[in-house]
């Protein structure tokens, strides 16, 4: 009771942040009933990191999240988010039973619990992978399921490291009564979630064209984008102002205010050149040796992440590379079918769970979606 009763009282906090973003960030709330009452399991997209404040701007109710697990390791920001939001703890992606038992005493205490499922915001404007999991909690809640869609990816997409000015907007899609999901089996409900979740932002666009402005808008773009469509070269994209260059070709291409690229690349929208750079990227790891090397970055940094204290705690600097069987910083050695999926955050860092450890490894400004290709390509090997 404790608990719940500090959430409540941060709730004033909450909601005037939440309602500085409505304003400052041009947010619009359709569909959201005023007398929607807790307990009820919140679902959503993950399109910034502005989320948290989106949800809460839209529901009356004080919301209890369910963050990332490096949220906590920030510092002051970390205290600020935890004294807000009270979150439970997640590692990237994933639904441990430590945290869905949390969750579903949150909800019997007769709390509203909010969740991404994707685990992280989208780099290319569509809806990431969302496990099937997220059924069975829903029904094992026993309360009712709400699902909202939030579209304003070309606000800040994952790679980008500065905003653009543009709306963001935020859609009820469904309510599922207690009733309405003991009648769907787990697979069904998966199916509508996916659905409820499901958004395209270059579609939206193409419907109805909206603004972004920024004058930095390509900055930071080789976080998330490591393959030439013009050369075929890795590792080689680098971002300023608005343009995206090759640095092995010199191939380049202007970021527009609507998100559209025009110039070299032979792709107009960045969904169009993920697709493009997977493809290619997972025929080189088909073709690849056990042992040849797929990523390599020096100086890269180790840190691992304590959540109880809200630190980083730097351990050693060093060589980072990868390949088909593991992952590798200077003596460390963690093969793929040992450990979890690996994540990532902004940075780029990769996020590494080593039975109850969370480690950091900095690259750099290098991408690293590679390593969480390479760590999901494995995994897939490994269930065959």
């Amino acid at each position: 009771m404790e608990e719940k009763t500090a959430r409540i009282q941060s709730q004033p906090a909450r909601r005037l942040l939440a309602k500085m973003l409505v304003t400052n960030g041009r947010l619009t709330i359709e569909g959201i009933p005023k007398d929607l009452e807790p307990p009820f399991l919140l679902l959503s997209n993950h399109v910034s990191n502005q989320d948290m404040f989106c949800l809460q701007a839209a529901f009356n109710a004080p919301l209890t999240f369910v963050g990332s697990t490096d949220l906590f390791c920030h510092g002051f920001g970390s205290k600020v988010v935890e004294k807000l939001f009270r979150p439970i703890s997640i590692f990237k992606g994933s639904i441990g039973v430590r945290t869905a038992k949390e969750m579903i005493h949150a909800l019997r205490r007769g709390e509203a619990v909010a969740m991404f499922p994707e685990g992280r915001h989208s780099p290319d404007g569509r809806t990431g992978e969302i496990r099937d999991s997220v059924a069975s909690l829903a029904k094992v809640a026993k309360c009712p399921l709400v699902t909202v869609s939030l579209h304003g990816y070309f606000r800040k997409p994952r790679w980008a490291e500065y905003g653009r000015i543009g709306p963001m907007h935020l859609r009820l899609e469904h309510i599922y009564s207690v009733d309405e999901l003991k009648e769907m089996d787990n697979e069904e409900l998966y199916q509508k979630v996916l659905q409820d979740l499901s958004v395209n932002a270059y579609q939206e666009q193409e419907a109805n064209p909206i603004v972004y402005r920024g004058k930095r808008k390509a900055v930071g773009v080789g976080s998330c984008y490591y393959y030439c469509p013009c050369c075929e070269a890795y590792g080689t994209i680098t971002g300023e102002g608005n343009t995206i260059r090759c640095t092995a070709c010199g191939a380049h291409s202007e970021l527009d205010d609507y998100g559209y690229l025009s110039g070299d690349f032979p792709v107009r929208e960045m969904d169009e050149w993920w697709d493009l750079q997977t493809k290619a990227f997972r025929k080189t790891w088909e073709q690849a040796d056990e042992a040849q090397e797929l990523l390599r970055v020096e100086g890269a940094e180790l840190s691992e992440l304590d959540a109880e204290h809200h630190a980083i705690v730097p351990l050693e600097k060093g060589t980072f590379r990868v390949d088909k069987t593991a992952l590798y910083f200077n003596e460390r050695c963690y093969p793929w079918n040992e450990i979890p999926p690996v994540s990532m955050r902004a940075g780029p860092r990769i996020l590494l769970d080593d039975h109850g450890h969370l480690y950091e490894f900095d690259l750099k400004g290098h991408d690293g979606e590679r390593v969480v290709l390479l760590s999901k390509w494995a995994r897939e090997k490994r269930n065959e």
